[in-house]
């Protein structure tokens, strides 16, 4: 985990969505460990404002990685958390993750 936050505390996403046109569902686990969902969700907001391409969308009891917070949030998975999550299939996805998938891309096709 320390390797991944020295290369990577000086990031910036923020910049890479100004130059993207394409509609954008951008999910927030809100149990993530990884980061602040409130503050990314207004800084997504403020910067998004003024476009229609973009939906910020929270998901009840999701991991950064959109899996079942109860089952799989971890900062460091190990063998055991990857070997659950095998196991577990489409089933460790947090249970509101793909309704909000499907009512995205049924909103696409209307478009």
């Amino acid at each position: 985990r320390y390797e991944f936050v020295v290369m990577n505390f000086q990031v910036n996403a923020f910049d890479d969505y100004n130059n993207l046109d394409q509609p954008l569902l951008i999910l927030l686990g809100d149990k993530d460990l990884n980061v602040d969902i409130n503050e990314t969700k207004e800084s997504l907001t403020k910067l998004f404002r003024h476009r229609s391409n973009a939906q910020i969308t929270i998901i009840a009891d999701a991991t950064h990685s959109l899996l079942k917070a109860k089952t799989f949030n971890q900062q460091s998975p190990g063998l055991r958390f990857w070997l659950k999550l095998m196991w577990a299939g489409e089933s460790a996805l947090a249970p509101a993750l793909l309704p909000v998938l499907n009512d995205w891309i049924h909103q696409l096709k209307t478009i």
